[in-house]
């Protein structure tokens, strides 16, 4: 396990190399430290690249992404970019999304790191410098971007137990009438439309549940891992846990993220929902903690 330091005007934040992608953060790793100026994306929501090119050789794909989540540091091998997720964003080199390199996940509280990259579309360029981080055994601290504040919460997914929050700031009316309902059991399966993600079906038409929310709140139009979402039209409930879209047969859907699993849970819960392409419906449990 390696670990960077990112420099961005002052603003340093540390950062654990993919081990999945190999020779990509090996070649990274050799040709630190390296610096240049960060700007913000043009054509891929909220996040910012470096405007220079990556000193490093010809690269292939590792470690393959075409979603990118906050705090998600990806590489694109082409043109020898390096990207930040700050929030809502898809990395696109054109008209379609780019399949990149996982390079590295930054750790703890990054929002102030990301609010500076998100604001160079009105600051202009800044400074960024990549380097080796100094502090190489202190282990990687569960990343804390968007702030997860509100009541625990205990799910027991077919015999895997996971924490999760509920997102009572972000969603105060959505994570009342959710917690409302709990305890709630019921089945779970792989979407059908959105790729990596698990919907719940509850006792109301459709696997609806008695959410009786109309309008989302802090509305999302992409899905990050470890984050559930509530569909005010269709009052449904779906657990993203890799890479997938909110979106069903009518198109993409605008929904509240109402709840997030502790991201050190995250991999224990997605191996299960995985197995689910093969192995078919689970049991899930939700109940405050």
């Amino acid at each position: 396990m390696r670990f960077i330091d990112v420099d961005l005007d002052g603003t340093v934040v540390r950062a654990r190399l993919n081990e999945k992608a190999p020779k990509t953060t090996e070649a990274i790793w050799n040709a630190l430290p390296f610096k240049g100026q960060a700007v913000h994306a043009q054509i891929s929501g909220e996040m910012f690249r470096m405007l220079d090119t990556t000193p490093v050789g010809e690269l292939e794909l590792e470690s393959k992404v075409t979603h990118q989540w906050p705090g998600a540091i990806v590489y694109y091998p082409p043109i020898k970019e390096i990207a930040f997720c700050a929030g809502e964003a898809r990395f696109s080199g054109g008209v379609f999304a780019s399949t990149l390199t996982l390079l590295a996940e930054i750790e703890g509280d990054f929002g102030e790191f990301m609010k500076k990259g998100d604001s160079l579309d009105r600051s202009g360029a800044r400074p960024i410098e990549f380097r080796r981080s100094a502090d190489q055994t202190t282990p990687f601290r569960a990343p804390a971007y968007p702030p997860r504040k509100g009541k625990r919460l205990s799910i027991d997914f077919d015999g895997v137990k996971v924490g999760a929050t509920l997102l009572e700031d972000l969603a105060p009316k959505t994570a009342a009438a959710l917690a409302a309902l709990l305890p709630i059991e019921c089945d779970a399966t792989n979407d059908t439309w959105g790729a990596q993600i698990t919907r719940l079906w509850g006792p109301g038409a459709n696997g609806s549940f008695k959410i009786d929310v109309s309008q989302a709140e802090s509305p999302k139009y992409l899905a990050w891992p470890g984050f559930m979402y509530f569909d005010p039209a269709k009052h449904s409930l779906r657990v993203c846990y890799g890479e997938a879209d909110l979106k069903d047969i009518t198109g993409q859907i605008v929904a509240t993220p109402v709840a997030a699993i502790d991201p050190l849970d995250l991999e224990k819960y997605a191996k299960k929902a995985f197995a689910q392409l093969t192995e078919g419906k689970k049991r899930i449990r939700l109940q405050l903690a």
